[in-house]
């Protein structure tokens, strides 16, 4: 008999130390939760900050593709793009031939400072594929008083 209740108090004092264990991990996580959500509010809050410093001392200029606003264009026209000449090379680079094709255009029709081609065009030359992108293209181009070239579908 006294080796059973030895043997049952091994097995619970197992039990108790395995339930701490998980009661520590659970108590762990809450806390790295915690912890986690608090340093990336600090860090975003201070990312906020430089960008507001860089952009007051004109260092930072992000990048924007004017989706939705329209601002004063000097300059706009439609052109029907012939990329059938991308089809010249290889097979597997057609695509990529066809967009660099495309900024070759209008960079020729334009005279830009930089071409800034939107993520529909693109979308529209990979859509069936590298091998096999669209024999010609209707875009639209704009010009800003800047000199960006902004190239829409038409």
């Amino acid at each position: 008999m006294a080796n059973e209740n030895e043997e049952n108090n091994e097995i619970s004092n197992e039990d108790e130390e395995e339930q701490m264990e998980s009661d520590e991990d659970i108590i762990d996580d809450k806390i790295k939760g915690e912890i986690s959500t608090e340093l990336q509010e600090e860090i975003s809050d201070e990312v906020e900050k430089k960008l507001i410093e860089l952009e007051e001392e004109k260092e930072y200029k992000p990048r924007i593709i004017k989706d939705e606003f329209e601002e004063e264009y000097v300059l706009e026209r439609t052109y029907i793009v012939p990329l059938s000449k991308s089809f010249k090379g290889s097979r597997l680079r057609r695509a990529n031939h066809a967009v660099r094709f495309l900024r070759k255009f209008v960079w020729r029709h334009m005279k830009p400072i930089d071409v800034i081609i939107h993520p529909d065009v693109n979308e529209k030359i990979w859509e069936r594929g590298i091998e096999k992108p669209p024999r010609k293209i209707r875009i639209r181009a704009s010009k800003d008083k800047e000199g960006l070239v902004y190239v829409y579908l038409a």
